[in-house]
């Protein structure tokens, strides 16, 4: 009798399971998912009320709790880079719901680090980041593009916050620091070229389009202009749509975004330098020797390497 009431509760379990899961080779939907975020307003003025000191509170962890199961399965997509359903990214409400998701994430991550718990933090940024790379090679939208910049700009925020108010507590446990190291945060401005030519553009300047884009897997640092007019291109009217795909405004926003992805590399490993050595680093070269980062970080704004940072 008892094994068959275990049956019975596996088979009931796995098709409760199953209900949540895209069926016949479905993609997820990330439009309906959002549906099941029914506190998003909440959510965000929760987490802009804990942002300064990252302390939850009582409701933040009511909002956490509730939705443990669906922040659970989003993330369980990201982790497998689940492809979703093409263009609800350019939904406006969908879009709302994705960023109160990740809003979410920040705060049961805050509630992680209360704990100490950086492995799990680690996982659940994990997580969003490779989601935010995968987003733009899915999409290959000029959308996507950017929304993949706004949702990393958001987890560098919270890392930086993060990484100044449990300075100490990260630098002696270290596994944020060697996580970090290995964070992508691409730009596939070459394939976005090309979707959005197709999608927009007579067939006749598609190979127009592939100049440019072959230009872009070699130089992402030039403009769609510069790109058109090596590519003789810059005087045809229906090439405007490219020409503000990629514009100096774009570029600088990639540079300031590698900036700060370097910036946040010295600042872990400086903290961790100075837990394990007792005094300040003298420079960037004894946090390469002592195997903190790989190699000096570049700031891609005046091409010279980034300064360390100030106590």
């Amino acid at each position: 009798m008892r094994t068959l009431f275990w049956t019975l509760t596996l088979l009931l379990l796995t098709s409760l399971a199953v209900a949540f899961e895209p069926q016949g080779g479905e993609k997820p939907s990330l439009k309906n998912w959002g549906l099941e975020l029914k506190d998003a307003t909440e959510i965000t003025a929760l987490y802009k009320q804990t942002s300064t000191d990252l302390k939850p509170t009582v409701a933040s962890k009511k909002q956490v709790k509730k939705y443990a199961k669906y922040l659970a399965r989003l993330e369980k997509a990201f982790a497998e880079s689940q492809p979703f359903v093409r263009g609800e990214i350019e939904d406006e409400a969908t879009l709302s719901s994705l960023m109160a998701s990740l809003q979410l994430m920040n705060l049961k991550t805050r509630e992680l680090a209360e704990k100490s718990d950086w492995s799990q933090v680690e996982k659940h940024n994990a997580n969003w980041f490779l989601f935010a790379a995968d987003l733009p090679y899915e999409e290959a939208s000029l959308v996507s593009l950017r929304v993949s910049a706004v949702l990393r700009s958001l987890l560098l925020d919270e890392l930086e916050r993060m990484q100044k108010v449990y300075r100490k507590d990260i630098a002696q446990k270290g596994a944020l620091r060697t996580w970090f190291l290995q964070v992508r945060a691409p730009w596939p401005v070459d394939r976005v070229m090309l979707f959005e030519a197709k999608r927009s553009l007579p067939s006749d300047l598609h190979r127009v389009a592939e100049k440019v884009a072959k230009a872009y897997q070699k130089n992402p640092y030039e403009t769609a202009e510069k790109a058109l007019k090596d590519a003789k291109a810059q005087d045809i009217k229906e090439t405007e749509l490219l020409r503000n795909i990629w514009k100096t405004s774009d570029i600088d926003l990639m540079k300031a975004e590698m900036n700060r992805l370097g910036a946040l590399k010295l600042n872990f490993a400086k903290a961790e330098f100075e837990t394990k050595n007792k005094r300040n680093p003298k420079n960037i070269d004894e946090l390469i020797s002592q195997r903190l980062i790989d190699r000096a970080p570049v700031n891609y704004l005046t091409g010279k390497p980034l300064e360390m940072p100030a106590d």
